[in-house]
């Protein structure tokens, strides 16, 4: 839709007309264009105003494709107030010439990576307390919030808005400024160990600067490239690495391998904002084919979030993941069921270990921090992954499950192991209503390490069958009134004769009684809160068990 710059007063008269139209529709719609109708970079935010019985929810702004940087069809305009009382909020436009005034409504084209700014005004026939709240879709609101800044103009106060927040101040006139923007700016970066290779990837938009040397060159010396450090892309269609050269591109959505031989680096990426994308996967329906995706956000995102495109269908991990009739993932099984698309589960590389998460299983259900790597498992073709624009917290449960009550619901115990800059802290124990004595959906598979160094804590679990392996969590049923359980866990090392800590971390009422016993070395611990086993592996393999007591 192209920009109208010179409309006749017939025109304008028309457009008044169908603006009351279109706010009339909205208001019997009950609210705002519909999630499922918007672009993957649109989005929109209604602004309520209240003052006691007094109230103005008709006025959106945001992002749509078809809008422009000026008046266009979705700017429509606010007629004057009919009598007092009155209270209302506008978005003032005196630049816009013939078609100045105060608008109801306020889109921008949508142009990822870049930052907006609303001027807006509550407008009342006498200056008020007022509340203002804000609306929008529910799987982009978060999103939407975290980049954007309130300001009161007249007080200079600034407020960061939440899902659910409001905000509350004293008019000094009948009409009170405000601004709302949004950001462009991303910036975020990562320590580097020297030695120890970390998955990187975009998750800032680069734009023409996409160069591994423009990228990553600031901290890092291109003249060094190739002997201090380097960087490696993966090749999901010949399953095979790639070294890359200083301008090779690197792109949004997929992660690489980097590593530095100097102390003191960080891989830092910076420019505008990254828009919502789908990021492709190579599958293989027999057996899986492993793609290295990368985080596009620079805020965390719970995984459990993530979808699965698949043509029109919008899948969740559930659905791209089925259960088949014995409890099993169906992408688990050897060969997979004929519902499965893409493994639930996802490998993160923590600089000496893998950290597998599923979104579901206690203590592992994980999230996507920025600059984040994983692994991602496909066995459909054509399909996509869809990492959302909503910010997530605390997608992982801590280690606990207190009291009777939680021995029945289930409990799990974290187990970490540190030796230097090394740390493997996604080993998870438990009881689970659900679980079996064997493999179940909960047990998540440990992948190899990529590289030495490595340290890294696995229950093996060769008896399974088809399902025979190393894992990362080993749930068992609750078990009151029976004998205690026990894991046979190992610590593998690439580094023996150095000394590592083991420590642990659940509910004290069920830490109290457990014992852990290091098979190789012939010693009993008693588990107690906040404490620790130190010992030194006199080889690359370290044997364990973890007993618990009865009931727990």
């Amino acid at each position: 839709m192209q920009r109208i710059d010179s409309p006749s007063t017939a025109r304008r008269r028309r457009g008044r007309l169908v603006a009351l139209a279109a706010i009339a529709a909205i208001w019997l719609a009950g609210g705002s264009p519909a999630a499922a109708q918007l672009g993957p970079d649109e989005w929109y935010v209604r602004l309520i105003v209240q003052a006691g019985a007094l109230e103005d929810r008709g006025n959106l702004f945001g992002l749509l494709d078809d809008s422009v940087d000026g008046p266009d069809f979705h700017d429509l305009e606010e007629l004057p107030p009919f009598a007092p009382p009155w209270l209302t909020i506008v978005f003032p436009h005196p630049e816009w010439g013939d078609q100045a005034g105060n608008y109801t409504t306020d889109y921008r084209e949508a142009q990822p990576g870049r930052g907006n700014s609303w001027d807006f005004v509550v407008d009342s026939d006498v200056p008020r307390q007022i509340t203002l709240s804000w609306q929008g879709p529910a799987d982009r609101l978060a999103g939407i919030l975290a980049r954007s800044t309130l300001e009161n103009v007249e007080t200079g106060e600034t407020v960061q808005p939440v899902v659910g927040g409001t905000y509350t101040t004293t008019m000094v006139a009948t009409e009170h400024r405000f601004n709302w923007r949004t950001d462009s700016e991303c910036s975020v970066s990562q320590a580097l160990v020297a030695g120890l290779w970390r998955m990187i990837s975009l998750s800032c938009n680069a734009g023409s600067r996409d160069r591994v040397e423009d990228v990553l060159g600031d901290d890092l010396a291109p003249a060094d490239y190739g002997s201090r450090w380097i960087v490696y892309s993966w090749d999901p269609v010949a399953q095979s690495y790639l070294a890359l050269g200083l301008t090779d591109a690197l792109e949004e959505g997929r992660s690489y391998w980097l590593k530095t031989l100097d102390a003191g680096m960080t891989a830092q990426v910076g420019d505008g904002l990254n828009g919502a994308m789908d990021i492709p996967l190579t599958a293989d329906p027999a057996v899986g084919r492993f793609n290295l995706a990368g985080h596009p956000f620079d805020f965390e995102v719970c995984w459990a979030d993530a979808r699965v495109v698949d043509g029109g269908s919008v899948l969740t991990l559930d659905q791209a993941d089925p259960l088949d009739g014995n409890g099993d993932r169906e992408c688990s099984l050897t060969p997979p069921g004929a519902n499965c698309v893409m493994s639930r589960q996802m490998y993160q590389w923590t600089g000496g270990s893998y950290a597998t998460f599923d979104g579901e299983t206690p203590g592992s259900e994980g999230s996507l921090l920025p600059l984040a790597g994983l692994w991602v498992q496909a066995f459909r073709p054509g399909i996509a992954l869809r990492i959302p624009q909503t910010p997530g917290s605390g997608c992982t449960a801590e280690a606990g499950g207190a009291g009777e009550a939680g021995a029945r619901r289930g409990w799990h115990v974290r187990l970490i192991a540190s030796a230097g800059e090394l740390r493997d802290a996604a080993t998870v124990l438990g009881q689970l209503p659900g679980s079996r004595h064997g493999h179940d959906r909960h047990d998540l598979r440990e992948l190899p390490p990529y590289a030495s160094p490595y340290l890294t804590l696995v229950f093996p679990h060769p008896e399974w069958g088809q399902h025979a392996g190393d894992y990362a969590t080993d749930f068992r049923p609750p078990s009151p009134g029976r004998s205690g359980d026990r894991w046979r866990f190992e610590l593998r090392t690439s580094a023996p004769g150095q000394e590592v800590v083991l420590s642990w971390q659940g509910a004290p009422e069920h830490l109290a009684g457990m014992r852990l016993v290091d098979r190789s070395l012939g010693r009993v611990v008693r588990v107690r809160p906040g404490e620790s086993y130190a010992f030194t592996p006199p080889g690359t393999r370290h044997v364990f068990e973890w007993i618990s007591r009865s009931g727990r």
